[in-house]
């Protein structure tokens, strides 16, 4: 048997009109199921949409279709996320290049809060001992100002003091 109380709980929290207050185990048992088909539908589409992103990644940059990365990573934040967690430092050029880096140039309301994790951000700082001239470049190509989101300043100060000496004086001139 299952616990019929959580369950009515959960109900009355998703459902509060329904104002449901008992549940029979054959009622309950088909919303597990509905549930679990629920999941296993999301989870295999969110896992087939890695899997292309993995697809994606293994192949030579210049030869990736601008319009399936853009819709592959609009499909969703994980999508997004995965993405730039996966994509190496062969990928800078070409992600910079298409405009797919353009989101930490983006200004943050600052009436809203918090501000909004980027992706993007956090694949400059993974990339960056790779590469410091391509991200230390592409970081002298962003405008800052007092709306610039503080995660991507944040993600780019953590980057600077990894970077080599040679690169610092633009970057602090730039950030300050």
């Amino acid at each position: 048997h299952h616990n019929n109380k959580s369950a009515v709980k959960c109900f009355n929290i998703l459902f509060p009109a329904k104002q449901i207050q008992t549940l029979s185990d054959k009622d309950f048992e088909k919303v597990v199921y509905e549930f679990e088909n629920a999941l296993n539908y999301w989870l295999s589409n969110q896992m087939d949409i890695h899997k292309r992103i993995d697809e994606i990644i293994k192949t030579d940059p210049e030869s990736a279709d601008q319009n399936e990365v853009k819709k592959i990573i609009g499909t969703n934040f994980d999508a997004r996320r995965y993405f730039f967690n996966q994509a190496d430092e062969r990928w800078l050029n070409w992600l910079w290049d298409n405009g797919f880096l353009n989101p930490i140039k983006e200004k943050h309301d600052p009436k809203s809060r918090p501000y909004p994790t980027i992706p993007e951000a956090h694949y400059l700082a993974k990339i960056s001992d790779k590469v410091p001239e391509g991200v230390s470049k592409i970081i002298l190509a962003v405008e800052f100002d007092e709306n610039s989101n503080l995660d991507v300043l944040s993600r780019l100060l953590k980057v600077c003091e990894d970077m080599p000496a040679k690169l610092l004086p633009p970057l602090i001139q730039k950030m300050i």
